[in-house]
């Protein structure tokens, strides 16, 4: 949907309202159970944590390394090196980012958060889906970054393109190092990116922001998936009909793309070609 300025403040009023309707079914829950619930909750969270602790011990202990790049941060061309290190001590993973870049001119920039998140997302992915999701899963879990470097910059860095670029690369290393351990379970890495698309006019009538999916990496045991979300990602396409109902857009073609997954003993997933013409004076960015 167009998403004005009048529409994003209700976005966040409904989230508002959300977030002050579970404190209150909160309140009402400690009234009516009392101190057990908390202990309750409690017991989910260690019960997390001793199922990855287990994950974890099941890993070759070891150090394994990855490093890898971001081609440019839109200020210049010049490379940006994203490092880790990834330590498996017994039930304990240590994910240390030593080496990377220092923070950058342009918005690839990605706060503390952003990368912690990220590691958290490997973790989840190597570990058993079933594990309830909480504080718990993390807890065996330390993640190290320099300060000042373009996973944990300083302010006023930029930093807009940190969530939506950078995290992928974040996720792509570390998982690089854990293939190293289990290459039996980490598939190649992805499209890499979240190949974000804005378009949008000056005069703030409409602005339309939709990230386009790619391949998923090739797997161990059979190749990778064709026109997906991969990794942080996390969003749906735009179905055509809602883009030209909503949007002065026509979508002129959405395919995959013949040839785009790399061939290897078993393929890489396809990337997608959407094209689009925008029938108005527009601005137009791309990653």
């Amino acid at each position: 949907l167009r998403r004005g300025r009048s529409r994003r403040a209700a976005d966040l009023r409904a989230q508002r309202a959300a977030n002050d309707r579970a404190e209150e079914r909160v309140g009402e829950l400690l009234d009516d159970h009392g101190p057990t619930l908390l202990d309750a909750f409690d017991a989910v969270i260690d019960y997390s944590r001793e199922r990855v602790e287990a994950e974890v011990a099941a890993l070759p202990d070891g150090t394994y390394r990855a490093r890898d790049v971001l081609e440019g941060d839109g200020v210049t061309d010049d490379e940006v090196p994203i490092a880790v290190t990834v330590t498996v001590d017994g039930t304990a993973l240590d994910v240390d980012f030593a080496g990377t870049a220092d923070q950058v001119a342009g918005n690839l920039n990605a706060p503390l958060s952003v990368a912690k998140s990220a590691v958290y997302f490997v973790v989840r992915a190597v570990t058993d889906p079933d594990i309830p999701p909480n504080h718990g899963c993390y807890e065996p879990v330390s993640v190290s970054v320099p300060e000042g470097s373009v996973l944990d910059p300083d302010p006023p860095a930029a930093v807009v393109g940190g969530n939506v670029e950078t995290s992928q690369r974040v996720m792509d290393v570390t998982l690089a190092a854990l293939a190293a351990a289990v290459p039996d379970a980490i598939p190649a890495a992805g499209q890499g990116t979240m190949n974000n698309l804005i378009v949008g006019d000056r005069a703030g009538s409409f602005a339309y922001y939709e990230t386009i999916g790619g391949g998923f990496g090739a797997r161990p045991d059979r190749d990778g998936m064709d026109g997906v979300q991969v990794g942080m990602t996390n969003t749906l396409n735009t179905p055509v009909e809602a883009l030209e109902t909503e949007y002065p857009l026509r979508v002129e073609r959405y395919a995959l793309r013949p040839g785009s997954g790399g061939d290897g003993r078993h393929r890489g997933g396809l990337g997608l070609e959407r094209t689009v013409t925008v029938q108005t004076d527009a601005t137009v960015s791309l990653p």
